[in-house]
């Protein structure tokens, strides 16, 4: 029963740090003078969109951002339990 509520406040943790995160990249990127037509351009100089394209790239780019920042808070909150625990365990 511990492992279990232990386990789930880690994914509750990394969901929510991994939110907190993602809103913080994207307030630098959105803030940034022209970053999602620079990107646009680049994706248009390497053939993976079309000139006349009229794809949501702002959601494409979000729902990037949170899913990169999920997994880095993901693993940040791994490394942290897997040294918590070999601290306890050696002890």
């Amino acid at each position: 029963m511990r492992r279990a509520i232990r386990y789930c406040a880690y994914v509750v943790v990394t969901v929510v740090m991994g939110d907190l995160l993602a809103r913080q990249v994207a307030d630098l990127i959105y803030t940034g003078p022209g970053f999602v037509e620079a990107l646009r351009h680049g994706l248009i100089w390497i053939g993976l969109l079309k000139l006349d394209s009229t794809y949501d790239l702002d959601g494409i780019l979000l729902l990037a951002i949170l899913v990169a920042s999920l997994v880095t808070v993901g693993i940040a909150v791994w490394v942290f339990e897997t040294v918590i625990r070999r601290h306890t365990v050696h002890r």
